[in-house]
C-alpha cells in the first residue's frame, strides 16, 4: 500500500503498545530493546569479521596457487609477465657477469703474456715480428683479412703464440696442440682459464695415426706414441672451418698441407709454415704447392730456429684476399719495413741470407745440416763485413741476438716510465 499524505503521528509503529495507549512521553522501552539487542549486534559483527577474514584467507591461497602454477614446469599454464620478465633480467645478468670475468680473465693473460720478467710465456721474446704482426693481424680483422673459422697453433710448445690469439680473438675458438705431453700438462696449467682456448696433444700428418718423436726436441720419451692427425680430419670431415692456421712442424709442413687440401680449397684459411730457406729441395717443393693453391708467399725476416739461421716463417695469403691485407696497417708497416718481403721458390735463395747456401761463406763444406752451417756466428760475421751491401737490422740476423735486443729494448722502456 502506497501512504500519502498522512501525518506522522497517524503512522502506527508496528508493536508499539505505547502508541495505543496514548502515551506522549519518551519511549523507555527503548533501553530494554538495545539490550535485547546487543547480543545480537556482536554476533552480527563477529560474523562480518569471519567473511572478511575468510574472504581473505581465500585471496591469500589464490596468489599461492597462482605462483605455483606460473613456476610449476609441469603445469600447461604460462608463467606470468612479471615472472618471465624476472627470469630474463636474472639471464641478462648472469650472462654480463660471466662476460665481465671472462674480460678480466683476458687482461690477466695478456699482462702475463707480456711480463718479461720471466722467459718460457712471453709473446715476442723469440720470433717478435711473427708475434705481433699475427696479433696485430687478429685485433685489426673486421672479417676482411680471415675468413670465418676457428685458429690453430699446431708445434705450440709453452703455448704462449696460442694464448696470445685467444686474447686477441676472443670470439673466435683457438686450439693449441703439441705432442709433448708434459708441454701440454704446461699449457693447461698456464693458459687453461681462457675460455676460448682448447689444448690438445697431438701432431699434423699426411694421415691420420700415431707417431714417435724423431728426437730430443719433442720433450718426450723416445718409444712414447701421440696421435697424429690431418687437417681434413680435424675440420673438412667434422664441417668445422678453419680461419688461421700457425704450423710449427719440423719439416713436416709438407704432409700436413697434403692431408689438408679439402679444408685449405674449401675455407681458404691463412696460414704460416716454417721452412729452412737454403734447403732448397724442400723449399721449392713446399712453396710450389702452397703458389698451385691460390696463395702468395711472405717471408718473415727473422730466425725461428736454432741453430742453423735461414730457418724462417712464411705467412701465405689467399690471392683473392691481397687487397684486404693491403689495407692492414699491421701488414703494411712490416711489409714498408721490409721485415716482410714477397717471395717464390725461385727467389727466397737470393732474398734471405745468401751467404748461407751449400757451399757458401756461412756454410762452407758439404752439409747443409753440419755444424758449421749458416750459425749465428758465422752469419753476424759475414753481416759485419757486407753490411754496406746487405742492409738489415741485427737484431733480426741472430736468433740469440734478437732476443737480447728485444729484452734490452723492453728495460729501456720500463726505464723510462720510472723516470717520469
Amino acid at each position: 500500500m502506497i501512504r500519502k499524505n498522512l501525518n506522522p503521528s497517524q503512522i502506527r509503529p508496528e508493536n508499539d503498545l505505547n502508541y495505543d495507549a496514548g502515551i506522549k512521553k519518551k519511549r523507555p522501552h527503548l533501553k530494554n530493546q538495545w539490550a535485547v539487542s546487543k547480543p545480537r549486534f556482536i554476533f552480527a559483527s563477529a560474523l562480518l569479521l569471519f567473511v572478511v577474514l575468510s574472504l581473505g584467507t581465500i585471496d591469500y591461497h589464490q596468489n599461492e596457487e597462482n605462483k605455483q602454477v606460473a613456476t610449476d614446469p609441469e603445469t600447461d599454464s604460462q608463467p606470468s609477465h612479471k615472472t618471465e620478465m624476472t627470469r630474463r633480467e636474472a639471464e641478462i645478468t648472469s650472462t654480463e657477469m660471466t662476460s665481465r670475468e671472462a674480460e678480466i680473465n683476458s687482461q690477466k693473460v695478456h699482462s702475463k703474456l707480456h711480463n718479461y720478467n720471466q722467459s718460457k710465456n712471453t709473446v715476442g721474446s723469440h720470433e717478435p715480428l711473427l708475434s705481433y704482426l699475427l696479433s696485430s693481424m687478429l685485433n685489426e680483422d673486421n672479417g676482411e683479412l680471415l675468413p670465418e673459422g676457428s685458429i690453430l697453433d699446431c708445434g705450440a710448445q709453452y703455448g704462449e703464440q696460442g694464448a696470445h690469439y685467444a686474447v686477441s680473438s676472443p670470439n673466435r675458438k683457438v686450439i693449441s696442440m703439441d705432442p709433448s705431453p708434459q708441454l701440454v700438462q704446461h699449457m693447461k696449467e698456464t693458459w687453461g682459464s681462457l675460455e676460448n682456448f682448447e689444448i690438445r696433444q697431438g701432431g699434423l700428418g699426411g694421415e691420420v695415426g700415431t707417431a714417435k718423436p724423431r728426437d730430443g726436441t719433442f720433450g718426450m720419451d723416445m718409444d712414447a706414441e701421440f696421435p697424429v692427425y690431418t687437417l681434413d680430419s680435424m675440420y673438412f670431415d667434422k664441417q668445422e672451418k678453419l680461419a688461421f692456421a700457425h704450423l710449427d712442424l719440423e719439416g713436416m709442413e709438407f704432409d700436413a698441407l697434403q692431408g689438408g687440401l679439402k679444408t685449405i680449397r674449401a675455407n681458404k684459411p691463412v696460414f704460416t709454415v716454417e721452412l729452412r730457406v737454403h734447403k732448397t729441395e724442400k723449399t721449392k717443393q713446399l712453396l710450389d704447392l702452397i703458389d698451385g693453391e691460390g696463395y702468395d708467399t711472405y717471408v718473415i725476416d727473422e730466425p725461428c730456429g736454432w741453430p742453423q739461421m735461414d730457418m724462417r716463417n712464411v705467412l701465405c695469403i689467399p690471392r683473392n684476399k691481397s687487397g684486404a691485407f693491403g689495407r692492414s696497417n699491421a701488414f703494411g708497416l712490416l711489409l714498408m719495413m721490409e721485415g716482410l718481403k714477397r717471395v717464390t721458390s725461385g727467389d727466397i735463395a737470393q732474398v734471405i741470407l745468401p751467404c748461407c747456401a751449400l757451399g757458401g761463406e756461412c756454410c762452407p763444406g758439404d752439409d747443409i745440416d753440419g755444424e758449421n752451417c749458416c750459425t749465428e756466428k758465422l752469419v753476424l760475421d759475414w753481416y759485419g763485413k757486407n753490411n754496406g751491401s746487405y742492409r738489415i737490422p741485427p737484431a733480426v740476423l741472430g736468433f740469440k741476438q734478437a732476443r737480447q735486443e728485444f729484452l734490452r729494448q723492453q728495460w729501456r722502456l720500463r726505464q723510462r716510465q720510472k723516470a717520469q
